[in-house]
């Protein structure tokens, strides 16, 4: 596949990218690498045959391998790059007004990469789907299986199965990931939380790869929660 050169390409682009989320938040940063690992997981243990995909994701899983792809999911938060920390740290309930405020992370993460698509002399099918897929995980990774997400509230096949992925990924991250401001939940109280959210926010086919693959998905928080006390345990003696 002509996977590894595009990636060289953009992933200059993409870079930079990574650069502003690292430093806008540490936790930004770590949630963005749990959702491109929990994706890479969701993704690589699907059984395509049995899941009845919409057009555009069918496209994109034809262009891409699964590591290409997933790397894609480390990018849906970017829009929060432009929200002010006081607020993505926030600890505690937000205001009704500063929630507005998070919910415009999706629109200005379409912008972002609308503007580096638009500014890009595009060489290969593969380029071009690279900025059109991240448009669609930015777009949809908040949109409920039902119609009550955001931004646009569309349901059911209206989403790609790409987003029904990345909403799941997203969610487990944000309850299972240890942030400033909260305490992770447990891995029965998150897996609960999923069930119950069947059809309401979740697809079943997705849900039902996180659940064969859970003890994987564990281990993405573990593998990231070890690294993160070694990281401290570094930086302390440094300072010391």
């Amino acid at each position: 596949s002509n996977c590894p050169s595009i990636r060289i390409q953009t992933a200059q682009e993409f870079a930079w990218i990574s650069s502003v989320i690292k430093s806008k938040s540490i936790d930004l940063a770590k949630h963005s690498r749990e959702v491109h690992q929990i994706a890479n997981i969701i993704l690589s243990n699907a059984n395509f045959k049995e899941i009845p995909l919409d057009t555009f994701s069918k496209k994109v899983l034809n262009i891409f391998d699964t590591e290409t792809l997933a790397f894609i999911y480390e990018y849906h938060d970017i829009g929060k790059a432009f929200i002010d920390t006081n607020i993505l740290d926030f600890n505690g309930r937000l205001s009704v007004k500063d929630f507005e405020i998070i919910k415009n992370h999706v629109s200005a993460g379409v912008n972002i990469i609308t503007s580096m698509y638009n500014g890009k002399q595009i060489t290969s099918v593969a380029e071009k789907y690279i900025y059109l897929t991240a448009i669609n995980i930015i777009k949809t990774h908040h949109e409920n299986l039902d119609g009550s997400g955001y931004s646009n509230g569309i349901k059911g096949d209206k989403i790609s199965f790409l987003g029904k992925v990345a909403k799941v990924a997203d969610v487990i991250s944000a309850l299972m990931g240890t942030r400033v401001y909260k305490q992770p939940w447990t891995p029965a109280k998150t897996l609960q939380y999923l069930y119950s959210n069947i059809g309401i926010e979740f697809d079943p086919y997705v849900i039902e790869i996180v659940d064969k693959n859970w003890d994987k998905i564990l281990k993405v928080f573990i593998d990231n929660d070890v690294e993160l006390l070694f990281n401290q345990v570094l930086y302390n003696q440094k300072a010391m």
